[in-house]
């Protein structure tokens, strides 16, 4: 048996379910067994609809000459007639105990269920809802043991490294609303750290711009430069003096901004400092141009170099504070998640996202799982044994709604079978970015395109 890889990206009512359904029941028509077969999609209604549509065309062959004909051609398998639908509607309903149709939290769960001891969790973990109240309590109670003083888990080593990280992170503001920016950053924050939990992805330069990037390295003489403009911008009686005005306010404040100290952002807007960030290119060849009320304001060689001392001086310091922000939001992580395994281990408690964690590349506490079908590997988890089925055949539902971590945990797999040049495994694939309705829960629309890409002609 020959089955291609397939990928349909098709609009809303176009038949996405109908066109998964049908594709299982090809599946079964070449008398692939139903527990070889994984059909996930994202919500529970989802799953219910895959179940319900293979039960109705599976009924409407079996049940009229007609009925078998319309299915058949649909497969693509016309010599089937009502007799043999009959059959496959019996073999799918006495398999209901091993069908595997449903969401993709349901199977991952699974899988950690039955991998407790090699993922460090308990065997009778209890699982809660991301956003649901005590998930919310257990943020609470961690950021309060990290933070708070009279906190009875408090460590004062944790507490200072804490509050130091936060300082970064929020460049020296941190007595403005502590507690609600700090649930932001875990929120927003959080799963981007479980898939890149090592430092070296956050804010080191040559990690994000590889190569030499010449405004990371400010300018020297900022100064000078600075008094030279004011006595510069001092001469021009022929400028706007609204212009002239925002502009010394601009060239007045540069030498103080640092990457603890940003510059008032009301100092860049307006046409004059707008007009000088705009004329970068202008400058490197020595020359400047502001436009401003109907008139242009030329700036000679000298006077265009001192500009660009300023503006490289102001890009390298918004950068550094970026950077510096970025690793204190890393280190606030770091520490949150300290705290989080030790209170989630006590309690035996797991949200939907940390269970789907525990089987990506790099999450150091389950020692990077990678799921497999390849057995004997000793650094995977083979599934095929413990979930007591052969999965060969995995029909995805709503692409476009996986987020980052879900396709963490799913791509060894689908890579695997996708290599496979044995013709006995399969991947089939739906779904529509414009669709795409679960971004508050980190699902990446992105994601279809770059696999199609990744794939190439692999993929019909």
């Amino acid at each position: 048996m020959k089955l291609t890889h397939t990928a349909i990206r098709a609009s809303a009512g176009t038949g996405k379910t109908f066109a998964l359904a049908h594709r299982y029941i090809h599946l079964m028509a070449h008398d692939v067994s139903c527990d070889r077969i994984c059909a996930l999609t994202f919500s529970r209604k989802a799953a219910g609809e895959i179940f319900e549509s293979i039960v109705k065309y599976l009924v409407e062959a079996a049940g009229s000459k007609p009925g078998a004909t319309t299915v058949a051609l649909e497969i693509g398998h016309t010599e089937l007639e009502q007799a043999d639908f009959l059959r496959l509607l019996r073999r799918f309903t006495e398999s209901l105990h091993r069908i595997q149709t449903g969401t993709l939290d349901s199977f991952i769960v699974g899988v950690v269920r039955a991998f407790p001891a090699e993922l460090g969790v308990p065997f009778d973990f209890s699982v809660m809802d991301n956003d649901g109240p005590e998930a919310a309590d257990v943020m609470d109670s961690i950021l309060e043991a990290l933070y708070d003083p009279a906190s009875r888990d408090a460590n004062p080593e944790d507490m200072a490294e804490f509050i130091s990280a936060f300082r970064e992170a929020t460049a020296g503001n941190e007595e403005k609303g502590m507690e609600q920016r700090l649930k932001n950053f875990v929120r927003r924050y959080r799963n981007l750290f479980l898939l890149l939990p090592g430092a070296a992805h956050w804010g080191v330069k040559a990690r994000i711009w590889p190569g030499k990037l010449n405004w990371f390295d400010g300018a020297t003489g900022i100064r000078e430069a600075s008094d030279s403009l004011l006595r510069h911008l001092d001469s021009r009686h022929d400028m706007n003096k609204t212009l002239l005005k925002s502009l010394v306010s601009l060239v007045e404040s540069v030498p103080g901004q640092s990457a603890s100290r940003p510059l008032d952002a009301g100092l860049l807007s307006g046409k004059g400092p707008e007009g000088v960030l705009a004329g970068i290119p202008d400058m490197l060849r020595g020359r400047l141009v502001i436009p401003y009320s109907r008139k242009e304001y030329e700036f000679g060689e000298e006077a265009a170099r001192w500009f660009l001392t300023l503006v490289r001086h102001i890009f390298s310091s918004e950068f550094e504070r970026a950077l510096r922000r970025t690793r204190g939001i890393y280190h606030i992580l770091g520490k949150y998640e300290e705290q989080y395994e030790r209170v989630m281990r006590r309690r035996g408690t797991l949200t939907f996202d940390d269970i789907q964690c525990l089987l990506t590349e790099e999450n150091t506490s389950s020692g990077g799982a990678l799921l497999s079908r390849a057995i004997g590997d000793t650094d995977r988890l083979y599934i095929d044994y413990r979930l007591d089925c052969r999965l060969d055949h995995w029909l995805l539902d709503e692409f476009q709604d996986t987020s980052d971590i879900q396709w963490a945990v799913l791509r060894n797999l689908i890579d695997e079978i996708i290599q496979d040049t044995s013709d006995e495994r399969s991947f089939f694939v739906v779904g529509d970015a414009k669709q795409a309705i679960y971004g508050w829960r980190g699902g990446n629309a992105k994601l279809f395109q770059d696999f199609l890409n990744h794939y190439g002609g692999r993929i019909v």
